[in-house]
């Protein structure tokens, strides 16, 4: 919010003339109007004392001026929200498809429009500025999020690397945040691998790796509702005849598969290491698999030997790649392992 001087239309001109003259109105941002009043926005040189008989001092959001370009949120969010909380506010925020989701800490919380619209004037083409829960609820531990301004809505269709990803992200998972790790793993993978996906929620991971390798792919998800946003991803990204589609609870579903793997991605961090058993089940000498844990910074390697210790030593670690920021000094990171 900006210090501003709120007066009638027909003194505007005279007030607009006497502000630029003094040098107190704040360039960086744009005059609010409405029917019957006109907003300036002041600066802090402004003398409070000396403008009050010309209308009123009130606070108010308003957008910057277009030749004012911003690169992050908190530098848009300056005059927004008190500087004393803008080191709160995450710098970064997740975009899937044109839904914006933002995480806004409690001490700003009666700001929560204002920050959304200030996004929303950041980036025009975002259709729903949406903030997420604080908590994951739910048997399919999903962190929902509640629309703030635009449209009502919690479905969308994610682009990524040539793919069409559609999703309600108050139904199932989706990060774009791990398209790096996507296309990292993409580029080990060579021709003619069998590959399994557990915990494949709406599919980036089966869809990208069949649509640019010569694979097969079988994707394990229990989320019902996943499970029906992957099959329709699978027909619109036209890959049906390379995915098997294997429903259910891994711990059931995955130990009765005939087929020994190539590689075997594991992306659920919380969970990968209640499915070892599963997971040796269906490997062979030589099988790759990428492990994910959340990991503090200072743990990477000591993480790596309790792994290999997890597997009985039948895996060695073939790499550790930091693969995305979970938490203050903890990491998702991806243990590459291959079975021995």
């Amino acid at each position: 919010m900006i210090r501003c001087l709120k007066t009638k239309k027909e003194n505007g001109e005279k007030l607009r003339v006497f502000l630029t003259r003094k040098r107190w109105i704040d360039d960086s941002r744009i005059i609010g109007r409405t029917t019957r009043e006109l907003v300036f926005p002041l600066n802090d040189s402004a003398k409070i004392s000396e403008l009050k008989k010309y209308g009123s001092i009130v606070e108010r959001s308003l957008p910057r001026t277009k030749a004012q370009k911003v690169r992050t949120l908190r530098e848009a969010l300056k005059g927004v929200i008190p500087p004393s909380k803008i080191e709160e506010m995450n710098n970064a925020m997740d975009v899937v498809g044109d839904i914006a989701v933002l995480e806004i800490p409690d001490s700003v919380i009666n700001l929560e429009k204002s920050i959304a619209w200030t996004v929303k004037r950041m980036m025009p083409k975002i259709k729903v500025v949406a903030k997420k829960d604080k908590k994951t609820k739910g048997k399919y531990r999903i962190r929902k999020i509640s629309p703030l301004v635009g449209e009502k809505r919690t479905k969308t269709i994610a682009r990524e690397s040539g793919m069409s990803l559609l999703i309600d992200l108050n139904k199932a998972y989706y990060s774009s945040r791990m398209g790096a790790e996507r296309i990292r793993i993409l580029k080990q993978i060579r021709k003619g691998e069998k590959i399994l996906i557990m915990f494949a929620g709406i599919g980036p991971y089966p869809i990208l790796f069949s649509k640019y390798k010569n694979v097969r792919c079988w994707a394990n998800e229990w989320n019902p509702a996943a499970v029906k946003f992957m099959e329709e991803n699978i027909r619109m990204n036209r890959v049906r005849d390379k995915v098997v589609m294997i429903p259910g609870d891994a711990h059931k579903v995955v130990p009765e598969l005939k087929e020994k793997f190539d590689r075997i991605c594991m992306i659920l961090p919380s969970a990968t290491h209640e499915f070892v058993k599963e997971v040796l089940a269906v490997s062979k000498k030589g099988t790759v698999i990428h492990f994910y844990q959340f990991v503090h910074e200072k743990e990477f390697q000591k993480r790596g030997k309790e792994i290999v210790k997890l597997f009985g030593n039948k895996v060695k670690v073939r790499k550790i790649n930091k693969s995305g920021y979970y938490a203050p000094y903890v990491y998702r990171v991806c243990y590459d392992l291959k079975v021995n």
